[in-house]
C-alpha cells in the first residue's frame, strides 16, 4: 500500500493494536507485525499486542531517514534509474522557477532520460562544480498572472 506513512496521525501517548495502526497508516496489519522483526517495540504481555504511539513515530521517522541518500556534487537524480547520476557530457541546464530557486536538468548517461536536481541559483557552484551549466529562460505557466485570457 502506502510507502510514506503519516506519523502525525499517531498520538504519542496512546497504545494501538496492529489493526488500529494499519487503519491509521493505510497499511496492511501484517506490515505492522513485520515491523516488529525490524525493531519496532511492542508490548507482548497482552493480547492483542500493543504498540506505543511514541515508539511507532520514532520507528517510522528512523525508517524514512535511513532511506534518504543525499546526492553527491555533480549528481542529478534520474527517475528511471532511481539513483543519482552525473549527466552525460557533464552538461546541465538551469531553469529558474522564481524566488531564486530552480531545477538543474541533464541527460542520464545510462538510460538517456531526464535527470533533475532542485537547487538555488547561488548554490550551483557548490552542487555542480564540474558541470557546464547553462541558464535557460524561466518557464512560463499557462496561468501566468497579468496575462489577458
Amino acid at each position: 500500500m502506502a510507502k510514506r506513512y503519516n506519523t502525525r496521525a499517531i498520538k504519542k501517548h496512546r497504545n494501538y493494536t496492529a489493526d488500529e495502526l494499519a487503519e491509521l497508516l493505510n497499511a496492511h496489519p501484517q506490515t505492522i507485525r513485520g515491523w516488529v522483526d525490524k525493531g519496532l517495540p511492542c508490548l507482548k504481555s497482552s493480547t492483542p499486542h500493543l504498540f506505543t504511539g511514541a515508539h511507532v513515530q520514532a520507528f517510522l521517522t528512523a525508517q524514512s531517514i535511513r532511506k534518504k541518500k543525499p546526492l553527491a556534487p555533480d549528481e542529478l537524480y534520474c527517475l528511471c534509474c532511481k539513483t543519482g547520476k552525473t549527466p552525460a557530457g557533464l552538461m546541465a541546464d538551469f531553469i529558474p522557477d522564481g524566488a531564486g530557486g530552480g531545477r538543474l536538468i541533464g541527460l542520464c548517461p545510462d538510460c538517456e532520460s531526464v535527470c533533475n536536481r532542485f537547487t538555488r541559483e547561488e548554490k550551483i557552484p557548490l552542487v555542480a562544480p564540474n558541470l557546464a551549466v547553462q541558464r535557460q529562460a524561466k518557464e512560463t505557466s499557462l496561468e501566468e498572472p497579468g496575462e489577458a485570457a
